[in-house]
């Protein structure tokens, strides 16, 4: 019997979105202490990937991802993550990170650690190439060469390897915590 998205669920998603600003927020944070940009991109991408597939197994339905990065897509605008603060654009290109990863869920639905493995990749390259290119637009300084090393084979093979680390990283996550009564109770 397939179960329905209840109340439940939709907390725990919209929660799901809310920890991946923390993460981002403590990046940026860090980026302020010691004026590096690097780190918070870091723990944003690590948040984005990670915590997205604790939600998508938890959720274990299509649209849980699509769901959860609309919510953070939103939390997103006012704020300096994941883009510039109150750049709109950030709506959709974090909807359509939600979107690869229901349709990579389509495709290794009954493998969970395949899942886990091969959708931070696309996710990952997909949000940091679209970053890049509204930043160009925006004329923001130092994303040409960000354009440039996403577009060489070594830009491509580096954003696959973390986003399949840091998709690896949700898997052991959601495995630590599966067997929870919590989640026993969220999955009912």
């Amino acid at each position: 019997m397939k179960q329905k998205l209840n109340l439940t669920k939709f907390i725990v998603i919209g929660s799901m979105a809310v920890l991946i600003v923390a993460f981002s927020l403590i990046g940026l944070s860090i980026n302020a202490i010691t004026g590096g940009p690097y780190f918070g991109g870091f723990l944003n991408s690590f948040g984005l990937i990670s915590i997205g597939v604790v939600c998508v197994l938890i959720i274990n339905r299509f649209g849980s991802g699509t769901m959860m990065y609309s919510i953070l897509s939103i939390l997103a605008i006012p704020l300096p993550l994941l883009g510039p603060s109150g750049l709109i654009l950030k709506v959709p290109m974090i909807m359509l990170s939600g979107v690869i990863a229901d349709l990579i869920y389509l495709i290794f639905k009954s493998n969970k650690l395949l899942f886990s493995l091969f959708v931070g990749g696309p996710i990952l390259y997909f949000y940091s190439y679209m970053l890049a290119q509204f930043s160009i637009m925006l004329d923001i300084p130092g994303f040409d060469l960000t354009i440039k090393l996403l577009s060489t084979p070594l830009g491509i093979v580096l954003n696959l390897l973390f986003g399949a680390i840091f998709g690896y990283v949700g898997y052991l996550i959601y495995n630590k915590i599966k067997n929870t009564s919590i989640v026993k109770r969220i999955q009912r």
